[in-house]
Parts: structure tokens; sequence; C-alpha cells
């Protein structure tokens, strides 16, 4: 039979099978199983001889392959040296229109001797994170600075070429010591951490920088840690994974210099090409307790109460009676208002509520103090009391006749003295006629705080009856109803600029700038006169809105945001080398301050 291939026509292809079809059932010939079937058309109607077949069009063209380019080098900080076989890690997270991973898997490269690398064949995204590894130095993403700067992600358009991307690296610095069991001999395999304190809103966490075993003596080295603050863990890995009768319990590590709280332990500063000093201290094996209660609203007329439809808890420890930057643990919360902490370690501790019976209504606050001794403690009830109601206006002083035409998010807020911004309702939104309320703050002292504020503007002051408050902590009580509170804001705001001039091989970024009053009356938590900043990669500076006064800079990496209340930390200041010397600010003023860091006198921040 010859091969009919090449001339082969689809209506005759059809006719063709048609016809064996008619044959193979004529003749009797085959099976059910073997049968030719009939050729039938899109609506499963049969052919007829002749009749062409209809092929669904489909979009069969692929989408073409990705080909972006995200090139660069890797850098020594120091010197500006390239730096080669340094590994560089890139990832991208979210999905494709398609449903596809950006990037299934992370994609790595070892740099070349010029310290210079190249990622091909990239797709589109703007969620492109690049690390860079290196025995020697610390890990460093793109854009990171750390304490105050997170990593940048990089965004790459179809098909585009970018090959300007830099991440220089800074020598690590190490820190080293001993752990020892509660008796006193070494303990072996506990895990250490390095952890950097770092601020999420306006409570502060610990994130892991670096981890090491303890060998048979009970020695650690922890490497590859940038210059900054840390805090120093211990954890038996025994006690990791454990619980009793009632569920998993939770042991908290043990912090240098042997203390189950992070506000009791101290703090070790490193600095570039200055070896930490060693530590040496005991881990601790206390086993954490459940507190369990409940919060209710009061009973009202006919011997009800009403419903919660919101409310919130929160568990700090009590040191020195201030409020802890801290948060304990997280609590589990039940609809009907019932709560449980799981991994409270003994010490005595402050448990805060509030919540809401209904919508825009007034927020209802409660306190408990108790002691945690290492056993579970029960019945833990709270019953909420409605909140002081506070209200008042905003009036504008302009130096231009001009008022912010976008006033949207101005909010006016009673933190507390101690600094405790739990204990007032987020409801001090400021209307277009400048009114506003607060429904609802908690029992105690508070001040007055203006946020959101339009650029340029500032809080100057807070009067009441013809009195200035402004720095005054004002005692509120339940079910308190006052009026009559003028915040006065203006735009003539005071700037403080300059630069950090730091020696050549230092990583400025690391530095904290901190402006404060020589006065010690201002060195209290929530003080307008005190404000921290962090500097660029040029180690320039900003900071607006410090009110007229005399005052003290200083650049310093023993210092952060839960310092700004630290009579002891400001004393210290004063008495170090690099600290500038006392200028007064007028309203308005801008003024130039270039700064040299403060020089250090031992590692430990105490």
């Amino acid at each position: 039979m010859r091969d009919v291939r090449p001339i082969l026509r689809l209506p005759s292809l059809v006719a063709t099978c048609a016809a064996l079809a008619l044959v193979t059932a004529a003749c009797g010939g085959g099976s059910a199983a073997t049968r030719v079937a009939t050729p039938t058309d899109a609506a499963g109607q049969p052919l007829r001889p002749g009749q062409p077949i209809e092929v669904p069009q489909t979009d069969a063209t692929p989408p073409p392959p990705p080909r972006g380019v995200l090139a660069g080098r890797v850098l020594a900080f120091e010197s500006g040296a390239p730096i080669a076989r340094a590994r560089v890690i890139l990832t991208a997270s979210g999905q494709a229109p398609d449903g596809t991973l950006w990037l299934p898997f992370p994609r790595v490269l070892l740099t070349a001797a010029d310290g210079t690398f190249r990622f091909t064949d990239l797709p589109a995204t703007d969620t492109f994170l690049l690390t860079v590894t290196k025995s020697g130095f610390a890990p460093r993403a793109f854009g990171e600075a750390p304490p105050s700067v997170t990593p940048t992600l990089i965004s790459l358009a179809q098909d585009e070429v970018k090959e300007d991307v830099e991440v220089r690296l800074l020598e690590h610095v190490s820190i080293a010591g001993r752990v020892l069991d509660e008796d006193g001999t070494p303990f072996a395999g506990a895990l250490v951490e390095a952890m950097r304190p770092i601020f999420e809103g306006d409570r502060r966490t610990l994130v892991t920088v670096s981890e090491a075993i303890t060998d048979d003596r009970g020695e650690f080295r922890l490497v590859g840690v940038p210059p900054g603050q840390y805090y120093v863990t211990a954890f038996d890995p025994a006690f990791g994974n454990i619980g009793d009768k009632d569920g998993q319990l939770l042991y908290s590590p043990t912090f240098y210099p042997g203390v189950v709280f992070p506000d009791e332990a101290t703090r070790i500063t490193l600095d570039p090409g200055i070896a930490a000093e060693r530590l040496e201290f005991k881990l601790q094996i206390i086993r954490p307790s459940r507190v369990q209660g409940s919060i209710s609203t009061p009973i009202e007329a006919g011997g009800v109460s009403k419903q919660l439809i919101a409310a919130a808890v929160i568990m700090s420890p009590m040191s020195n009676a201030q409020f802890s930057l801290f948060t304990t643990t997280e609590p589990a919360m039940e609809p009907g208002g019932q709560f449980l902490f799981s991994n409270v370690p003994p010490g005595r501790y402050r448990i805060q509520a509030r919540g809401a019976t209904e919508r825009d209504g007034i927020t209802l606050f409660g306190v408990f103090t108790l002691n945690v001794e290492g056993t579970d403690r029960q019945n833990t009830d709270m019953t909420l009391s409605r909140g002081a109601v506070v209200s008042g206006n905003v009036e504008w002083e302009t130096t231009s006749g001009r008022l912010p035409l976008d006033r949207r998010g101005l909010i006016i807020r009673m933190p507390m003295e101690d600094g405790n911004e739990f204990g007032d309702s987020v409801s001090g939104y400021v209307a277009p006629d400048d009114q506003w309320t607060i429904r609802g703050v908690m029992a105690g002292r508070h001040f007055f705080r203006a946020d959101g504020l339009p650029p340029g503007w500032y809080m100057k002051r807070v009067e009441y009856q013809g009195a200035d408050v402004t720095d005054i902590a004002r005692p509120f009580d339940y079910n308190e109803t006052v009026t009559g509170f003028t915040v006065v804001l203006s735009d003539r705001q005071t700037v403080v600029r300059g630069f950090v001039t730091a020696e050549k091989n230092d990583d400025v970024q690391s530095y904290a700038v901190v402006a404060f009053s020589t006065s010690p009356l201002h060195w209290t938590p929530l003080s307008r006169y005190t404000q921290l900043v962090y500097p660029d990669s040029l180690g320039r500076y900003e900071i607006r809105g410090l009110p007229a006064g005399t005052y003290v800079m200083a650049a310093t990496r023993e210092f952060d945001r839960s310092d700004l209340a630290s009579a002891r930390i400001f004393d210290r200041l004063l008495t170090q080398p690099g600290v500038t010397t006392a200028f007064a600010l007028e309203e308005g003023q801008v003024w130039r301050q270039d700064i040299q860091p403060v020089r250090r006198r031992t590692g430990i921040t105490r």
C-alpha cells in the first residue's frame, strides 16, 4: 500500500474512516472492543462524508521565558575591597498571576574574584530579597542597616537588567564565654543565642542574630555578629518540648548574667575590631506557671451585665514599679472573656485588660497585680470599669497664616505616666471642627500627646483652665468626665540636623543619635525633651519638634528607645567623651550639630 501521508487531506480521512466502519460492520468482522467509532462533530452528531472537523482554537503560544537580570558586587565595608566566594542568596515571596511561585526555590551564587555576581532568567516581581554570607563577616541583606533599617526588597520589571546591587559586609564581632549548671559545673549542650532588641510599635521584642551550642566544658562562641547591642541567653534543649497533665510547658531561657527577665538582663555592646568581654553565667531551670482568669463587665440594673464585643489583655513583669516594654507571653482568649497565660516565670506581674460592650462606646479597663511563684494560678478574675471620658479642642498657631489642608489621621492620645500606652482608648481623632473626645481612659496619671501630625507641625503645649499642663501627668479616675483641654499645635518647629563623624571603618548606621535635656526633671518616660533617631549611610541625621530648651547630644550604641526614660543612663552619658557641649534651642530654630560617637569604657551596658 502506498504511503498517502504526504497528500492526506482531512475530508478524505473522515470519509475513509466512515467507509471502513461500514465495511467492518457489513462483514461482521471485529468485536465491539475493536470497532472503529463513528466520528462526531462538536455537538455529538455523526459526521457526513466530506464534512470538515472543527478543531477547537486555543492559545497554544507559551508565555515568553523570564529574562530578568540582577547583578552587583559584594565588598568589604572598611576597605571597599571585593570579597570572593561570598554566598549570595536570592529569594522572592508571593505568586505569579498563574498561581506559580515567583521563585520555587532560593537561588545561590558564589561571588567571583572581583566580588561580582549575576542572577539571570528572573521573573518580574517586586519581592526579591538578597542576602549575603561569608565566613569572617556578619551576614547582611541588601538595604539592611541594623538596628534601624530593615532589608530592602528589590523590584524587577519584565526583562529588566539591574546591575547596581551592592552589599558591603562588616567584619564580624564574636562573643565568647561559658555556661554553668545551677550547681556551678560546666553545662554541655546548652543553646546560646545573641539576640538583638527591636521595636514593633511600642513593644520591644528580641530577634536571634547568632546561636551556638556549648561544648563539654560549657564553652561557647557566637560568631557572625555585627556591631550593636545584644542580649545573650542560654537554654537547656531538654526542656524545649515537654509538658504535664495539663499540656505543654514553655520554659524561658536564662539571660546573662543569670536572670529570667530581659528587663533585668545586662546588655552587651559590640564595636568593630574590639573583642567583647568574656561572659560566664549560670543556667536557671524554673518551671513556668499558667495564669488563668476572666474579664467581665459590671452588673447593672436587673442583675445582669453587658456582653463584651471586644477585649484585650496583656501581662508584664513589674520592675521597680515601672511598666515593662517586653511582653511576657501572648494570652489565649475565648469569646466569653476567659484568658490563659501559659509560660509565666516566677515574679511579680501586672495584668491589664480593656474591653468594649458596644461599637464606638466607652472603653472599660481593669488592672490586677499578682505574684507568680512557680505554681499554676487560677481564678484571676477581673471586673472592668468604665474609663474616664476626656474631651477638648485643637488650636493652630501659624506664622504663615496657612493651616494644613489634610488633617486626617491627627489623633490626641493619653499614655500613662509610666510609658504604658495600653491605658487609653484609640478614639481621640480630631474632627474637622478641631474637637476631639477620648472615650475611655484607665484610672491613673496621664500625659497628653498628639500623633499623626501634619508635616512641619508639633505639639507646643496643652492648656487646662488657663494653666500649662503639657509636661504634668494629670490623674484621672473611672467613670469621670472631664472637658475643656486645649492642645496647641504650632508650625514653628525646631530642627536639629548634622552628621555623625565616625571613623572610616565604622558602621555609622549602628549608632543611635539621642538628644536630651540637661535638666534631670525631663528624664522621664514619654518626655518631649528626649528624642532618638538613626543616621543614614552617610551619617546624616535630623531631629524635629524638640521644645525650646537646653540640650546635649550623643551618638552611641549603648542606647535604644527603651532607655529614653533612664535617668541612670543619661547621667552616665554626660560624663563620657563624645557627648556634645550643651546648646540652647529656641522655638522655630534650625540648629546644625555634628557629633562624634561616644567612646565607651566597657562593653557592658548595665
